[in-house]
């Protein structure tokens, strides 16, 4: 690429240590700020490649993940129940 701010897949895959299919993957999923396929072509800000953090990975990322989410809404509908009982008593 001419532009130095700007990367292939190929290139974004070698600064990241992924393979392409992966970068194509997190394109795709706009997982990578300010990429944007130009006809066939993927051009990927380095700032973006550069401050990429993948998240946990795996079935109990997930799992963990979800439960927090759970003791969160679990949280949030305790805090209401609590308000509207204060409000009627």
């Amino acid at each position: 690429m001419n532009d130095k701010s700007l990367l292939s897949v190929t290139e974004a895959a070698a600064i990241m240590g992924l393979g392409r299919s992966q970068i194509l993957r997190l394109c795709n999923q706009n997982r990578l700020n300010g990429a944007q396929k130009i006809g066939n072509t993927w051009v990927i800000p380095r700032e973006s490649v550069e401050a990429y953090e993948p998240g946990p990975q795996g079935f109990a990322a997930v799992w963990e993940r979800r439960k927090a989410e759970r003791a969160a809404l679990r949280e949030e509908i305790e805090a209401a129940i609590s308000a509207a009982k204060g409000e009627e008593g």
